[in-house]
This record gives structure tokens, C-alpha cells and sequence, in this order.
């Protein structure tokens, strides 16, 4: 669960280019990009920091220059 920031944990061998993190409802309606950087460094860590949004259940997806990943993000007060 995660109230004000969330931690972005790359651990692939692979580094990435034209990283992005959208997110949408449960439903799907895509609320906003919350991350975006040039360039994602295997082993890394990222802090980012989540717009005002009421608690529930959402979705992200990281996308970039190798693909796409998608999951859930639980939001608590």
C-alpha cells in the first residue's frame, strides 16, 4: 500500500530509454503520467511521488524502449 510516494525498484540487467509510469483507475480511465525519465539504470532505485488521489485501488503501467509492465498500486490514507 502507499499513501504520498511509492519506490520504483529496477532490478533487470537491463537499462532502459524513454521510461514512463501512467496511471488509470481499477476501470481503466487513465488518469496521468506520474514518472517519466530519459534514461532507467538496471539495479536502481527511483522515489516518485503520487498525485492527490483518494484511497483504492489503481493501476500503472512502466512502459519504454524494451516493452511494457503493468500491475496494481493499492492507495491507503
Amino acid at each position: 500500500p502507499a499513501t504520498e510516494w511509492i519506490n520504483l525498484e529496477w532490478g533487470s540487467t537491463l537499462d532502459l530509454t524513454d521510461a514512463r509510469v501512467e496511471l488509470y483507475t481499477i476501470g481503466g480511465q487513465y488518469i496521468g503520467e506520474i514518472w517519466n525519465v530519459d534514461y532507467l539504470t538496471h539495479n536502481s532505485t527511483y522515489e516518485i511521488r503520487l498525485p492527490v488521489l483518494p484511497e483504492g485501488i489503481y493501476l500503472y503501467r512502466l512502459s519504454s524502449d524494451q516493452g511494457m509492465v503493468q500491475g496494481k498500486l493499492v492507495i491507503v490514507p
